[in-house]
């Protein structure tokens, strides 16, 4: 009899259909909620980064207050001692007008030396309002810039402290997140367990069904083998009976008119002669349709090595998926606390670093051309010593919407501008950007350099990848376990998952 198969192998169709569509959107979900996390993460550091560089522009706007008020204090004094100078002057000459008076020259002598000193006397006034003049105009000046510095230090407190406020939300909301990224970490370690039992059972399964097809195909096999010895057992006999009845049809014909008695039972014979042939041919036709019934159970054999190689296949992409976003979501954790560890490691310098300004000119270009190319970015920092908030701000504002892009234009410049200030103010580095026709004009290949150093940050970015690939694929080349009863050469053979 046949065997049929259909009725498990459309439930274990379905049931992998079901479990591997369910694993497949809880890990889709999975992956967004990441995603959005890291966006999220990277739009708080981007706040932070902002209000750095606000406390920096007023710590330096002080700084410049500072340096005016000295400025003003040192002309103030000059002037003042330049004052007290001519009034010394002044007197002098009139004391020696005096003494000159008492000694009885001629009265032409006396007039010319009184005109002589009272035009001295005029000029001295005059350098002396000149001056007072001057005074008054550097205290007005010193009043203003005192008046200005305390209106711009008023300013900046405000937005010091509405920043603050946006730093607590910001601190907040980030607590919130790191909790629900806690939970879909659990998740996802719970909905990996349950992948793992669900592959056990499905293997089981499909084990469990091989074996019973096994046997009852072995079962089928002996019985229609004894069925068929059976029936060549039986066509052996009528073939001799055939010969038999064959050698007594020659004694018939030889003894004919001897035999015209037994005539009835010559055709009696001929009548058993042709119920054993048809018999035969039943046994034929019989044979043939159990010979055909092997090839439909072969058939259906070959349709459940198909079903369970497909089911077996998409076990293993739903082991790789998981795998995928493990790896993922790894590199995302390392590449943060990387982020963060190297944020803190600036190298104090003793000397003034030149950079050419056409290499300044090349990397904006590039990163503009690029679509706000990432390496770009990475190979500007570091050539300008950024920290991360400063570069996590420019990845910030590139992916903001349309209407801030200028912004963002405008942020490398600025860096660019205040990042020598910056450090002079803080670490004593100072930063300039000479151009190619100044002192340093002995770097002429500037485009050859920074398509070499873009080169480079691209093959470290492949090699990264390929690392990666090589990984997973190492992680995904484990086989399955073999059946029995494929090692002694059975029906079913068990398929490795590449």
């Amino acid at each position: 009899m046949p065997l049929d198969l259909s009725p498990s192998s459309s439930d274990d169709e379905r049931t992998l259909g079901g479990e591997n569509a369910t694993t497949t959107s809880s890990i889709a979900q999975l992956r967004a909620r990441l995603e959005l996390e890291k966006e999220r993460k990277r739009e708080r550091s981007g706040l932070d980064a902002h209000d750095g560089e606000r406390r920096e522009e007023q710590q330096q706007q002080k700084q410049r207050h500072e340096e005016e008020r000295v400025m003003l204090k040192g002309v103030i004094g000059s002037l003042s001692e330049e004052n007290a100078r001519l009034m010394e002057e002044m007197k002098t000459m009139m004391a020696s007008a005096s003494s000159s008076g008492g000694g009885g020259g001629n009265a032409t002598n006396r007039s010319e030396n009184e005109n002589e000193r009272g035009k001295q006397i005029l000029l001295l006034e005059k350098r002396a309002k000149e001056f007072q003049r001057q005074k008054e105009l550097a205290e007005r000046a010193r009043g203003e810039d005192s008046t200005r510095l305390s209106q711009k230090l008023m300013d900046a407190e405000t937005i010091k402290n509405r920043f603050q406020s946006q730093l607590r939300e910001c601190r907040e909301a980030l607590e919130t997140k790191e909790k629900e990224l806690k939970r879909l970490r659990e998740h996802l370690l719970d909905v990996e367990e349950a992948e793992d039992r669900d592959e056990m059972s499905i293997e089981e399964r499909v084990e469990e069904e091989k074996r019973r097809v096994e046997e009852k195909f072995e079962k089928e096999v002996e019985r229609l083998s004894m069925q068929l010895m059976e029936k060549e057992d039986g066509l052996n006999r009528k073939i001799k009976e055939v010969e038999n009845l064959n050698r007594a049809l020659g004694s018939f014909y030889a003894d004919q008119e001897q035999m015209d008695g037994r005539t009835n039972e010559a055709k009696e014979a001929r009548q058993k002669l042709r119920e054993t042939s048809g018999k035969l041919r039943e046994t034929m036709e019989l044979l043939e349709k159990k010979t055909m019934e092997m090839e439909e159970l072969e058939r259906k054999r070959g349709r459940a090595e198909e079903k369970f190689k497909d089911a077996s296949r998409k076990c293993a992409e739903a082991t790789a998926q998981s795998t995928k976003l493990r790896v993922a979501l790894t590199q995302a954790i390392k590449k943060i606390a990387r982020l963060s560890s190297s944020s803190a490691g600036c190298d104090d310098g003793e000397n003034e670093v030149f950079i050419d300004k056409s290499v300044i000119t090349k990397l904006l270009v590039t990163y503009f051309e690029r679509n706000f190319s990432e390496e770009v970015l990475e190979l500007m920092s570091r050539l300008l010593n950024m920290e991360d908030s400063q570069r996590e701000a420019i990845v910030l504002g590139a992916r903001r919407a349309t209407g801030v892009i200028s912004k963002v234009a405008r942020a490398p410049l600025g860096i660019a501008r205040g990042v020598g200030k910056a450090f002079g103010a803080i670490s004593g580095v100072g930063l300039r950007v000479v151009g190619a026709t100044g002192e340093n004009a002995e770097v002429p290949v500037a485009d050859l350099f920074i398509d070499f150093l873009l080169k480079e940050a691209e093959e470290e970015l492949n090699n990264n990848d390929a690392s990666t690939a090589e990984e997973e694929e190492k992680e995904n080349s484990t086989p399955l376990p073999k059946s029995p009863s494929s090692e002694r050469g059975g029906i079913f053979s068990a398929v490795d998952v590449e």
